[in-house]
């Protein structure tokens, strides 16, 4: 196991099941998992420094 591997932690998020289905629908679309995705969105937020990678928008 790599030593990124063993710094990794678990993050838990709860969605309605209905938006963790369209959002597994779209990314699956994009070649992603629900996991990488997540991922990305954090390492982009990081980049930014305090910056969204989109404008929140709130329902």
């Amino acid at each position: 196991m790599s030593d990124a591997e063993k710094n990794k932690i678990i993050i838990s998020v709860k969605v309605s099941s209905a938006d963790k289905r369209k959002a597994d629908e779209i990314f699956a679309n994009l070649g992603l998992n629900l996991s990488t995705a997540s991922n990305s969105f954090l390492r982009k937020s990081l980049l930014k420094v305090g910056h969204c990678s989109f404008p929140p928008a709130f329902r």
